[in-house]
């Protein structure tokens, strides 16, 4: 009886993403206007449906958003069994909602910057944090020996500004290790403060994800990674001063 009610959830989550038209908008997420934001044309012209999907996977359960990604699997295998004639807008927006959830997935089970990065990918939006409040990555960022390590080396060296690229293992905070692959860190002191600037292009690289997060928690994982075309290389940059 549960396989089924998850069944018919995710069949009627996949409907609900996929109908055109006037939907009216909940955003439950944080994210403005995609459309002022992305240069991915399939979002600019399915912001309703994907902001709906956003907000529908929030209130998931892990099983319940695997078997959303099985029945986009399902159907990706049937399209191409039947070799049917597919409108290829409609498939690359089922598998960004997949990505969705596959995000959504990760967040879940304890990497939400991970997540967010991956989420950003999908929607063709650059991440940004800024200097004046509190982040996700921000907060992450500076409780890792790697950040302490090159603001030890700022204040020791006598020089006003440090530029480096900066690595995070999984030891050190394995949600940043996922999420930031080849970063680079400036710190500047300014008067009586640091400031400090995280870099870093988000791309997707298999070898970090083999073995962890989505292999692990992600039905039909080998699939879904086939499908990296739907995604964007995205800029994440993350400002803080202390």
């Amino acid at each position: 009886m549960k396989k089924r009610k998850i069944y018919v959830l995710a069949t009627l989550c996949l409907s609900f993403i996929l109908v055109l038209g006037n939907v009216e908008l909940s955003f439950a997420t944080n994210e403005t206007s995609f459309i002022a934001q992305t240069s991915d044309s399939v979002v600019k012209q399915n912001e309703k449906e994907l902001i709906n999907a956003l907000n529908s996977f929030e209130g998931m359960s892990i099983p319940e958003l695997n078997a959303y990604i099985d029945e986009v699997y399902r159907k990706s295998n049937s399209k191409t069994v039947l070799h049917s004639v597919v409108n290829p807008t409609t498939e690359i927006l089922e598998l960004k909602a997949a990505w969705l959830a596959a995000a959504q997935i990760a967040k879940l089970k304890g990497y939400p910057c991970a997540a967010k990065a991956v989420e950003h990918s999908v929607l063709g939006i650059s991440y940004e944090e800024n200097a004046n409040c509190d982040g996700l990555f921000r907060n992450k960022i500076v409780a890792t020996s790697a950040y302490k390590k090159y603001l030890k080396k700022l204040k020791s060296s006598g020089n006003m500004t440090i530029r480096e690229e900066i690595t995070f293992t999984k030891g050190d905070n394995a949600d940043l290790f996922f999420a930031l692959h080849n970063a680079t860190i400036t710190i500047g002191k300014y008067v009586a403060e640091y400031r400090t600037h995280v870099y870093d292009l988000f791309d997707f690289e298999l070898q970090w994800y083999d073995g962890d997060i989505f292999v692990d928690a992600v039905n039909n994982w080998a699939w879904l990674f086939q499908n990296t075309h739907v995604l964007n290389p995205v800029e994440i940059n993350v400002y803080f001063k202390e």
